[in-house]
């Protein structure tokens, strides 16, 4: 039960932030270099995971990093129209 509750939960938060990086209007108060940051960790915690053999928090992160890179691509888009 508290494995099925874990996974639930963190297959929930994947969706609500796709969910809120897709919708997301207003980019300007994001830090890119912060969101970087975090797609590098994200995809270092991947290999380290998978290294390890925990497949299923290996594609956890790199969901996360995916993410990451999503919003990165529209802040720079959103900035590159602003031009």
């Amino acid at each position: 039960l508290l494995l099925v509750s874990a996974i639930s939960l963190g297959v929930y938060q994947i969706l609500y932030e796709i969910n809120e990086a897709y919708k997301k209007d207003d980019l300007s108060d994001l830090d890119p270099q912060y969101i970087t940051v975090g797609v590098l960790a994200g995809l270092l915690w991947s290999v380290y995971n998978y290294r390890k053999g925990s497949n299923y928090y290996s594609m956890y992160s790199l969901i996360g990093s995916l993410i990451g890179l999503y919003t990165l691509y529209r802040i720079y888009k959103e900035r590159g129209e602003e031009k």
